[in-house]
């Protein structure tokens, strides 16, 4: 017998067990720290996230997670799935429905998601769901390895160090980066302990600086001014920045695909685009 309930009384254990299900044949898989990791930066709520339990095990699950995007309240999808056995059911239609019924009671304004680009059968259910594309983003995964960093440096006098996020809190904020959800200020501020910043500067004039999550090879932002751009800095940058990972790859992900400087930056780093995904939003 089907049963729909939220999340706020179900283990960890039970949940990553239905989510590896899920996702067992996607190319990028993550482990359990890697999950635990991703619903903290994604803001996850048991609350507001819903499955359909079938004999008391998840089959099919929306993850949500809550805050606020643009300065609206909002949910954002986590992650939603449906093991292979249960699939053709409609029960992210049916899930996502029952969802929306219980966010607009606790006065959500707006559902954000993202889905990627090639999956035309999920992104025609988000379609239909009543969801519009905001945006297109691109990723970038690569084995470290694989990397070719070009040397190439034409300001001499640079330093790079580890410093506290607050230094870099007021420009990151109004760069001319377009952040995602989980690139924005709010994602990074929920579990800072598990990033290193890296600050570039000439002299004693502050030129970018990079976020990285070592434990997972996210590069969550490497920002170089405008005007000292296409100088080799940003390579300089990027190499000191992977010599902090801990990870066996660098994933840089949900890259606005207008942010040009950065895309062509990776691209001449021999970091190639993996892949693109919308961003999708409706107002609720």
């Amino acid at each position: 017998m089907e049963e729909i309930r939220n999340l706020e009384n179900v283990s960890f254990d039970k949940i990553f067990k239905a989510f590896s299900e899920a996702f067992n044949t996607y190319e990028v898989q993550i482990n359990e720290d890697e999950f635990r990791n991703m619903l903290t930066r994604r803001s996850y709520s048991p609350k507001h996230s819903f499955a359909i339990f079938i004999n008391k095990q998840i089959v099919s699950f929306i993850l949500n997670g809550i805050g606020e995007y643009n300065n609206i309240k909002t949910a954002y999808d986590t992650g939603t799935g449906t093991i292979s056995e249960y699939r053709g059911r409609r029960y992210t239609k049916k899930l996502f429905e029952y969802s929306l019924l219980h966010l607009k009671k606790d006065n959500i304004q707006q559902y954000l998601l993202e889905v990627l680009k090639h999956n035309t059968k999920a992104l025609n259910i988000y379609k239909n769901l009543g969801l519009k594309i905001n945006r297109e983003f691109a990723y970038f995964i690569k084995e470290i390895d694989e990397i070719n960093i070009s040397e190439k440096n034409k300001l001499d006098e640079y330093s790079i160090k580890e410093i506290e996020y607050s230094i870099i809190q007021e420009e990151f904020n109004k760069s001319d980066m377009l952040h995602s959800w989980q690139n924005n200020h709010q994602a990074i501020s929920r579990n800072l302990k598990d990033f290193i910043f890296l600050e570039l500067k000439s002299k004693d004039t502050h030129i970018g600086y990079s976020i990285l999550e070592p434990k997972t090879g996210d590069i969550s932002q490497l920002y170089i001014k405008k005007e000292y751009r296409r100088l080799g800095l940003g390579s300089k940058l990027l190499k000191a920045t992977i010599q902090q990972n801990n990870y066996p790859s660098i994933k840089v992900i949900n890259i606005d695909t207008r942010s040009v400087d950065i895309i062509e930056f990776l691209n001449a780093n021999h970091i190639q685009e993996s892949g693109k995904q919308y961003e999708m939003l409706m107002a609720l």
